[in-house]
């Protein structure tokens, strides 16, 4: 039989058919462990990342560091006129035309 990939949500289902109805009651007991200590971790990094504390802390250093001009970006912009607008000064001039 060849191997097949399979959707993730198929490998999930495929994971409760086992743990609930395959597997002995010590491995369910293990399994069932596992995956609580996996998504406790996974809460506790979604804590960390989105606690409104740190959240403000980070807003309040954007909001300091964006209020202190950059002089490096501030640079002289240098207009060229175009060629053909030169042409009619140019015959503006010589018509003595304002």
């Amino acid at each position: 039989m060849k191997e097949q990939e399979l959707r993730q949500e198929t490998k999930e289902m495929l994971g409760i058919i086992y743990r609930d109805y395959l597997c002995s009651k010590e491995e369910r007991v293990r399994l069932i462990r596992e995956e609580k200590i996996e998504l406790e971790h996974i809460e506790e990094e979604k804590r960390k990342k989105y606690d409104p504390n740190n959240i403000f802390k980070k807003n309040t250093r954007n909001l300091e560091e964006k209020e202190k001009p950059n002089l490096k970006e501030c640079n002289v912009i240098k207009y060229k006129e175009p060629l053909i607008k030169k042409f009619f000064h140019k015959l503006k001039s010589i018509f003595h035309i304002k």
